[in-house]
């Protein structure tokens, strides 16, 4: 039998894959480049995730194991686990390249309607400060661990000071109240 060289594991999962490689309907055109770009740099250590415009899992996970690749962490598992909590950097204004892209797809992801160009200039410091502000964060424009961490991990970063919570119990008097006295003023239940 002949073998193709250039039929990879990693092409041959993308053809037999049912997901959608055109966009969707209702799928966003910038959200597709995002996915072309993550898959175009890294699915020869990810895999290859669809280009249909949706966000969804695999296109989550593959973000996060690019950060993982692009700061050297030696698992890339697709979770913003300790390791790269440890390596994650710090991105600010006048800075460029694949970090500050993916800063920006992050942003984007998350509703701000950031440039994804790779160059870290006056617009994506405003786009870090808004998302800062949504979520209560010092409004530096300065992309830290705990502004990284917000943008992919929906519970953020869990050592910074708090003063609200959530629960899925009703509280006690007691609890309520331990609550308070520990510093916190809100809290949510679902």
């Amino acid at each position: 039998s002949i073998v193709n060289p250039l039929v990879t594991p990693l092409f041959l999962v993308a053809i037999l894959d049912k997901g959608s490689y055109i966009i969707a309907e209702n799928g966003d055109e910038n959200l597709r480049r995002i996915q072309q770009y993550l898959n175009r740099n890294y699915a020869r250590k990810c895999s290859i995730i669809t280009t249909d415009g949706k966000y969804g899992l695999r296109t989550h996970f593959t973000l996060i194991q690019a950060l993982q690749i692009e700061t050297d962490c030696e698992n890339t598992n697709g979770r913003f686990d300790q390791e790269l909590t440890d390596t994650c950097p710090t991105l600010s204004a006048g800075m460029q390249g694949r970090l500050v892209y993916l800063l920006q797809c992050a942003l984007y992801i998350n509703g701000i309607k950031a440039r994804v160009n790779g160059i870290y200039d006056a617009y994506t410091t405003e786009a870090v400060k808004q998302f800062q502000k949504e979520c209560r964060l010092p409004q530096t424009g300065v992309a830290n661990m705990s502004t990284i961490k917000a943008l992919l991990l929906s519970t953020g970063d869990t050592t910074r000071p708090a003063n609200a919570c959530d629960t899925f119990t009703r509280l006690s008097y007691q609890a309520a109240r331990a609550l308070y006295l520990s510093g916190y003023r809100f809290v949510g239940r679902y």
